[in-house]
């Protein structure tokens, strides 16, 4: 069954589940060759730790993590673009 392909806004693209329209993938322009997947379709999420924190300014006033990663205020675009030129 073919996947629901999304143009949210310019330069982010979303693909969704035909069926229940759970998020499956999304590509963003501003960071080329790379592909997000949502953290709770993979089977084996507990494997991957995170790294950092990102859109911290937008927290829920009663969510705490206080596992001493760094924290980025807004997106961490730049850390990522980074990280995908040096690879």
């Amino acid at each position: 069954m073919p996947t629901r392909v999304v143009e949210v806004n310019a330069g982010v693209r979303r693909v969704f589940c035909p069926d229940c329209g759970s998020p499956l993938a999304a590509w963003f322009d501003y960071l080329p060759g790379q592909v997000y997947l949502p953290l709770g379709i993979l089977d084996q999420a507990a494997e991957l730790p995170p790294e950092i924190h990102s859109h911290s300014d937008a927290q829920l006033p009663w969510l705490k993590i206080e596992d001493g990663l760094e924290r980025a205020a807004n997106s961490s675009a730049c850390r990522l673009r980074q990280a995908a030129l040096c690879g």
